[in-house]
């Protein structure tokens, strides 16, 4: 057990290292020509990247029968072309509400693909 505990944590100090030297320079995602446009709270990133969304955590505010919800949260995003890619997410949920035993779960996972808006549609139905 222990000697595969080890082999773990070597495998990801190794794979940390890759990365760590294999970095190249960022690349800005979301100029057309001259402009860029910014992901903002009220408009989502309608440009494709390599991005990973850690865990997004969410605690709703209790409701007026006092129960209680948690959200976490966490997307992938792939590109495939300089102008396409793939998005996959997922989401945890946990219910609470005082006197009963509280139920979580995860939902379904979501699958879409993205493409520059320059460009046509993705065509690609998942």
């Amino acid at each position: 057990m222990l000697s595969s505990y080890a082999g773990a944590r070597a495998r990801l100090a190794l794979a940390a290292a890759f990365v760590i030297v294999h970095t190249t320079s960022a690349l800005a995602h979301g100029l057309a020509g001259e402009r860029f446009f910014p992901a903002t709270i009220l408009t989502d990133d309608p440009f494709v990247a390599d991005e990973i969304s850690l865990p997004q955590v969410s605690l709703q505010p209790p409701a007026p029968d006092a129960s209680q919800l948690t959200n976490v949260e966490i997307d992938l995003s792939k590109r495939i072309t300089p102008n396409s890619g793939i998005v996959i997410g997922d989401e945890w949920q946990r219910l609470r509400a005082p006197g009963v035993p509280s139920v979580g779960g995860l939902a379904s996972v979501a699958r879409s693909c993205a493409r520059t808006p320059r460009s046509r549609s993705c065509g690609c139905s998942v």
